[in-house]
């Protein structure tokens, strides 16, 4: 029933997408129909196009930069601490040295504001983190629509700031209305739904963790090691932020060297109905990669990189170090491609000095010399 229920609401949100792309393209030749300043834009229906598409760009990046700067807000005023801001690939991050700009990107996510919680009680507060990205959202929506209403609708600036207003109305709408869509739930979702306890646990140790890890700090600083993981845990984890922490202790696991139990916890975690594919995709590299490392199974591979992986492989290299270090061990591990190997590794070196996340990027350190360690001990074994 869930899943049927998560599928519809993936057709809504593509619908809704469809169809404030309609509307906007409707609003084009509208805008470009309006009484025109004087110049270039009044004598040129290319140029006045191309302005138009140029405003359209403008604030579409500035709801994004709006929407992750009212999270940022909204987790001030809630006594959170910056960590993190990003829009598209680059990254401004703060370190005990100051302020950085790093490059890194998430597939799915347009921006992220990630901040570091205060300490945990009965009265944490997220709702305002949550809420006020769309609340900044509403605020450029209402600034638009005032300045289509001093410009007039009969003109082009009114009949612009009209397009303008209406992107500001589709992240309002999809993020505003409580929403799961293919596995992915939006803003208002967690707002509204996002009420037990260990739901909410979760989510404040996912940011807690992520703040310290930015810094350079290891799992085995921030859990302790014989970690108690319960039915509750791995029957809820199809909720991101109980997925989420359940795939941090498999990162304290791969930091004490224990890959099969790493392995089997999140076979255990993507085996649940109800992760997002996002996840899934996630975790079915990391299965490859713990395979290869561990038993090397030439099935069990052929059988996890299906074509689907292959293409979220070539999407997410380019912004993912933990991907190029999976290649690494594919080419080395599975194909004995020495050379090709080595390409991968010299990647792997290029984009560590632009990681953001310290504390991770000594994790995939480690699994990247793990390789180098299984392929050594197999040569010898061999000869």
């Amino acid at each position: 029933m869930n899943k049927n229920k998560d599928k519809i609401m993936g057709y809504v949100s593509v619908g809704l997408f469809m169809l404030c792309g309609f509307v906007a393209g409707a609003l084009m030749p509208f805008s470009l129909e309006g009484k025109r300043p004087a110049g270039l834009l009044e004598k040129s229906n290319l140029v006045a196009f191309l302005f138009i598409l140029f405003v359209v760009a403008v604030f579409f990046f500035f709801h994004i930069a709006l929407h992750e700067l009212g999270h940022m807000i909204g987790g001030f005023i809630s006594g959170y601490k910056f960590v993190s801001y990003r829009i598209g690939s680059i990254m401004l991050a703060k370190y005990d040295d100051g302020f950085k700009i790093k490059k890194f990107s998430i597939p799915g996510t347009a921006g992220q504001c990630l901040m570091e919680p205060p300490v945990y009680d009965k009265n944490f507060k997220y709702k305002l983190y949550f809420a006020s990205g769309v609340l900044a959202n509403v605020i450029v929506v209402s600034i638009s629509t005032m300045l289509m209403f001093k410009f007039g609708i009969e003109t082009f600036w009114g009949r612009t700031m009209l397009l303008a207003t209406w992107i500001g109305i589709y992240f309002i709408i999809t993020n505003g209305i409580p929403m799961k869509a293919n596995g992915i739930v939006n803003d208002y979702y967690n707002l509204f739904f996002m009420r037990e306890e260990i739901q909410i646990k979760s989510f404040w140790e996912t940011l807690n963790i992520n703040a310290k890890m930015q810094k350079g700090a290891l799992p085995s600083e921030l859990m302790e090691e014989d970690i108690v993981i319960t039915d509750e845990m791995i029957n809820g984890c199809g909720d991101i932020s109980i997925a989420a922490k359940l795939i941090t202790i498999s990162s304290l696991y791969v930091e004490k060297g224990r890959y099969e139990e790493a392995y089997d916890l999140l076979t255990k975690v993507k085996n649940n109905d109800d992760l997002i594919d996002l996840y899934k995709n996630e975790l079915q590299c990391e299965q490859i990669y713990f395979e290869l490392i561990l038993q090397n199974r030439k099935e069990v591979i052929d059988e996890l990189y299906t074509d689907k992986i292959k293409r979220y492989i070539i999407t997410t290299k380019p912004s993912m170090i933990s991907r190029v270090r999976l290649m690494y061990a594919f080419e080395l591990l599975g194909n004995n491609d020495v050379e090709a190997a080595k390409k991968e590794k010299d990647l792997f070196e290029k984009m560590s000095k632009n990681y953001p996340n310290l504390g991770d990027l000594k994790l995939e350190q480690k699994m990247l010399s793990k390789v180098d360690e299984v392929y050594m001990n197999r040569s010898q074994v061999s000869d």
